[in-house]
């Protein structure tokens, strides 16, 4: 079998003593020297119900990840808010509240170490007021040079980009890049596609600003890669879309969820592998303006957000890939029966001792 296999699949059949996981795995045929037998991988991939949201909110950010997630800001019934929420996977908590209220701003970071970016008051341009969370309560830090509303956030707090954005009056999108080391903002190199509600994903020097919202063209699939200097285009989305999980995408852009979003409320995900994007298990729930973050492409999480403008929910909802090994089988030639028929009756549950019966002859 292994040097048929080879022929077949044009690689060999792995020899281990423990089980292969990680959804990089699946679908490798390997023999199992602890069980004696050919074993293979299967990967399942689904969105199930979490925790809902303490309150109902949409336009809100995320940080962190399905186990310890972060949201924070957006507008509840009425007016922004200042909330924060911390996520256990199975639970809500309240943390501490922002110093200033906002909804549609950038996020990103850890639940221990988050960061808020910009976003917008009512009534008011864009913001420029950048504030990090410790775990316990939000401290202001520098402002961002150009203040905007819905930009895509790449990194951690210490070494985050700014993606983009969108500043009110009058009504555009931009392509400014700023980084941000803890401290100082500097610029980066400018998109090349104008946007704002992109999924921002990976480091501050390896990075990826997946679809948005392009005024005034409307929703975008395009990709693009950032080495830490400047952009160059990427393999693009198969759904244009925005204001989905533009908050966090991952902490490597070559293992990205995007999910979620706008063109219209959508609920489908895409996964990236490093090299093409596949539309995988869609959300419960067509959502977009929610707190969203993935720490890869096996995981990842959305709360609050609504499946209509300015409609919000409070439901949450967790993504994940389950990985199984399971033992290799297959059908083998057994000895004819003497007489061929159909529908006929058969007593014994045993390979080895079975009676079968009666039936009707070959049409």
């Amino acid at each position: 079998i292994m040097s048929e296999y080879k022929n077949l699949k044009g690689k060999k059949v792995k020899f281990l003593t423990s089980d292969l996981s990680g959804a990089e795995a699946e679908g490798q045929l390997f023999y199992s020297d602890t069980d004696n037998d050919f074993k293979s991988v299967v990967a399942s991939a689904a969105w199930s119900a979490g925790a809902n949201l303490i309150t109902i909110s949409a336009d809100l950010a995320g940080a962190g990840s399905t186990s310890a997630g972060l949201a924070f800001g957006g507008t509840p019934a009425s007016g922004v808010t200042a909330a924060t929420a911390e996520y256990n996977g199975t639970g809500w908590i309240v943390g501490g509240n922002m110093g200033t209220a906002r909804r549609s701003l950038g996020g990103g970071g850890t639940q221990t170490a988050g960061l808020a970016i910009g976003g917008y008051v009512s009534g008011d341009d864009a913001i420029a007021i950048v504030e990090e969370y410790n775990g316990t309560s939000w401290a202001e830090q520098n402002d961002i040079p150009a203040g905007s509303w819905k930009p895509g956030m790449i990194g951690i707090q210490t070494a985050a980009v700014s993606v983009g954005g969108k500043v009110v009056t009058p009504e555009a999108s931009t392509n400014i890049t700023l980084e941000y080391d803890g401290t100082n903002w500097t610029s980066g190199g400018n998109l090349g596609t104008a946007r704002y509600s992109a999924t921002g994903a990976g480091t501050q020097t390896a990075g990826l600003a997946a679809g948005g919202f392009i005024v005034p063209n409307g929703y975008s699939a395009a990709v693009e890669n950032y080495d830490g200097s400047s952009w160059t285009t990427g393999t693009s989305l198969n759904t244009a879309r925005g204001s989905g999980s533009n908050q966090l995408g991952g902490t490597v852009n070559t293992s990205v969820l995007v999910y979620g979003g706008t063109n219209p409320a959508s609920g489908k995900t895409e996964s990236w592998d490093g090299t093409s994007w596949t539309e995988i298990a869609d959300m419960a729930t067509s959502t977009q303006r929610f707190a969203g973050a993935s720490t890869n492409n096996s995981n990842g999480f959305a709360a609050g957000g609504g499946p209509t403008s300015p409609a919000s929910k409070s439901a949450t909802e967790e993504f994940h890939v389950t990985i199984n090994t399971i033992t290799g089988a297959a059908w083998a030639s057994g000895g004819n029966i003497n007489t061929a028929r159909y529908a006929l009756g058969k007593v014994g549950e045993s390979e080895t001792s079975t009676v079968i019966f009666g039936g009707y002859p070959p049409a």
